[in-house]
């Protein structure tokens, strides 16, 4: 028998060795850990956007290079967006996150950014009319500071954890 191996075979079996060593760097918390409550008091005519969380692991870092092509390592990170729940039918929104991440990587609450948008854009296309004046353009009503796209507008806070 051959014991030599073709550079095919040797190859394929480079790259199904490789394979077995990718890691799993998905959320897994303990049950029962520690969590932190985030809670958000939402204004009448905004609605809660879904929050963006972030999780930091020194032991999962990642490569990096510079503009000189020098190479660095930094933590690296995992971001998952997560839908705060209104508190029956109060004002609040309220997410529950858990502290340690878990896993292999052994994850971090790092931040937190949540924000509101106008959930109801109708009070700003209500155009006084005249019977001696043409229809008025939306944008001359609307100040500047509100952007170009009315519907689209969010105002978005971070915290640092």
């Amino acid at each position: 028998m051959n014991a030599r191996l073709s550079p095919m075979s040797g190859a394929l079996l480079l790259l199904l060795s490789l394979n077995g060593c990718a890691q799993n760097q998905a959320l897994a918390p303990p049950p029962g850990g520690e969590q932190v409550s985030i809670v958000v008091k939402v204004p009448q005519n905004l609605a809660a956007e879904p929050m963006q969380v972030m999780y930091r692991s020194e032991k999962c870092p990642i490569k990096r290079s510079g503009p000189d092509w020098t190479t660095y390592e930094e933590d690296g990170y995992l971001s998952t967006t997560v839908q705060p729940q209104q508190q029956g039918q109060s004002d609040l929104y309220e997410a529950k996150l858990p502290i340690n991440g878990g896993s292999r990587c052994q994850w971090q609450l790092s931040n937190v950014t949540f924000g509101v948008t106008y959930a109801n854009t109708t009070h700003f296309v209500r155009i006084p009319r005249h019977p001696d004046t043409q229809p008025t353009n939306i944008r001359t009503l609307v100040p500047r500071s509100f952007g170009q796209a009315v519907g689209a507008q969010r105002r978005r806070f971070a915290l640092l954890v």
